[in-house]
């Protein structure tokens, strides 16, 4: 996801939510052939900007494996 209305419709009317220890996901149906992903990782949960960096490829990485599963749903992920 690119733009902050994209973000702002994720957030206000999430249709799932999973919350973990130190990360939460919200999902959406967004009516497209394909899946988006949207991270927030904030420098209060991750310090170094390397292991920020680290951790938003492997999470890119790990939606782009399992893409196929998730087509028509908009997806953000927060590290607060």
């Amino acid at each position: 996801m690119l733009t902050p209305r994209h973000f702002k419709a994720v957030f206000d009317s999430p249709t799932g939510k999973v919350p973990g220890k130190n990360l939460l996901l919200l999902a959406r149906n967004n009516d497209l052939d394909h899946p988006r992903l949207g991270l927030v990782i904030g420098k209060k949960s991750v310090k170094l900007s390397v292991e920020r960096n680290r951790l938003k490829r492997l999470m890119r990485e790990s939606f782009r494996q399992h893409q196929d599963s998730l087509v028509g749903w908009d997806i953000v992920i927060v590290a607060p």
